[in-house]
């Protein structure tokens, strides 16, 4: 998670009880829909361009959270 944004990109959805999507970074491109489980070994915060305003950092850091904890919730 600390490579988002700056080296890490996710765009995902959920149709259904399944994510559609990718990570990309700079050594791989990983589709969602094969993801089965995730090791979420020493989770340290997103790091952001030091550009970016404290209003815009604030709606980046709140997107981050909730767009990575809710990759493992799945509808029942």
């Amino acid at each position: 998670m600390a490579e988002l944004p700056l080296r890490l990109t996710l765009a995902a959805s959920l149709s259904g009880n399944r994510w559609h999507g990718t990570w990309n970074n700079y050594r791989c491109t990983l589709d969602l829909a094969s993801v089965h489980s995730v090791y979420y070994r020493r989770p340290t915060r997103p790091k952001f361009p030091e550009q970016m305003t404290a209003g815009a950092r604030k709606v980046a850091k709140t997107e981050a959270r909730w767009g990575f904890g809710g990759q493992h919730r799945r509808p029942r």
